[in-house]
């Protein structure tokens, strides 16, 4: 039977989300049109297939060249980078003291270090933002001190 292959549609995306690398549908759609032309198996060499801009082998300056014509057709060039993760590192250098017993309190949070895709809020600096919805992992640790009364 032959290959039909069908190019994805535009909902769905190069990079894969969860893995940051090449999505199913793309990776068949690619790997069925290197198997349809030949596998690399053809007689057909790179400098065939290689699009330039016209230079001649004497250039000295591509880079010039290229940024010109990257310039001609505004765009400019954007580097990927992979799903980064997001961390945080945020901590109190006070002493936060419960004023009643039995009530709970937030912790609160004056600096923060070491940090991508999460903050404090400014507005509340007892609440941790992110800016990706994703499984984290939240830590935390805390000194008591008890100053006064029974057991």
């Amino acid at each position: 039977m032959a290959n039909i292959t069908n190019i994805p549609a535009p909902r769905v995306p190069f990079i894969d989300e969860r893995t940051g690398l090449i999505s199913r549908e793309w990776f068949r759609y690619l790997n069925n049109i290197f198997v349809l032309t030949g596998s690399g198996t053809t007689a057909t060499s790179i400098a065939d297939l290689e699009v330039g801009l016209g230079l001649s082998p004497d250039t000295d300056d591509v880079t010039a060249v290229l940024q010109s014509e990257l310039q001609a057709l505004q765009i400019a060039p954007t580097r990927y980078e992979p799903n980064p993760v997001n961390y945080g590192q945020f901590y109190d250098t006070t002493t936060q003291t419960a004023a009643a017993i039995n009530t709970a309190y937030a912790m609160k949070f004056n600096t923060s270090s070491n940090r991508y895709g999460v903050y404090v809020d400014p507005a509340n600096n007892t609440h941790i933002k992110v800016t990706r919805p994703a499984i984290y992992n939240m830590q935390f640790s805390l000194q008591l001190d008890k100053t006064s009364g029974g057991t």
